[in-house]
């Protein structure tokens, strides 16, 4: 190939290779535009086809679609009256007063009365939960001491001196004293004994601390 470069019929020559170009060129061009032919005629055939399908299932004059018009505008005007009824009716119910709203209850066809309003209402969760707080307030009052030493020091009311159930001689009065410095003496003891117990464990860790240092 390279002996003969000037020959016209060498396969790289500038001629050569624009006439092979331009060949390929206008056939890629011919393979477009009948490939759009191809194309165009696909959509024509399933256009037409279409519209014969169509044609056959409605299969209606100008009468018939008349008539499913009207059936139409008659199935639109009775559900426009219908719900026009209904409000009517809401309206009588409420001026007749079924619906007593404003009245601060509601009304149940069942049982025909009037139910108090829900903001009025408690729940027996609600109940529960005082009775536990109120529980748990007089177990601290009767464990707390300086409670106890309040309820000792204030002297009793004039209307609690002479109430129900109370001796004037003051008996009970006596009993409950004793009672509370019982339960004083108690704790002090308690608290006392705490101390000591505290002060022999500290006294005894100095002491061991000492003997290892001496070690």
């Amino acid at each position: 190939m390279n002996i003969l470069p000037k020959k016209s019929f060498h396969v790289l020559s500038k001629d050569n290779v624009a006439r092979v170009r331009k060949d390929e060129k206008e056939a890629n061009e011919q393979a477009r535009k009948l490939k759009e032919r191809s194309i165009k005629a696909e959509q024509e055939w399933r256009l037409r086809s279409l519209r014969k399908d169509n044609t056959e299932k409605i299969g209606i004059d100008s009468t018939d679609s008349f008539i499913l018009l009207n059936e139409a505008n008659s199935q639109v005007s009775n559900i426009e009256r219908r719900e026009e009824r209904e409000r009517e009716k809401a309206k009588n119910e409420m001026k007749m007063g079924v619906l007593t709203f404003l009245g601060g209850s509601e009304w149940d066809p069942v049982k025909k009365k009037s139910r108090p309003p829900w903001y009025t209402q408690t729940s027996d969760k609600a109940t529960e939960i005082r009775d536990e707080k109120g529980k748990d307030e007089a177990i601290k009052c009767r464990d707390d001491p300086l409670a106890l030493m309040k309820a000792i020091l204030t002297p009793p009311r004039k209307s609690e001196k002479y109430g129900r159930g109370i001796n004037p001689s003051g008996t009970d009065r006596s009993k409950q004293f004793k009672s509370h410095n019982i339960s004083l003496d108690k704790t002090r003891r308690e608290r006392n004994d705490a101390q000591i117990v505290e002060k022999t464990r500290k006294r005894q860790n100095r002491k061991d601390f000492q003997r290892y240092e001496f070690m």
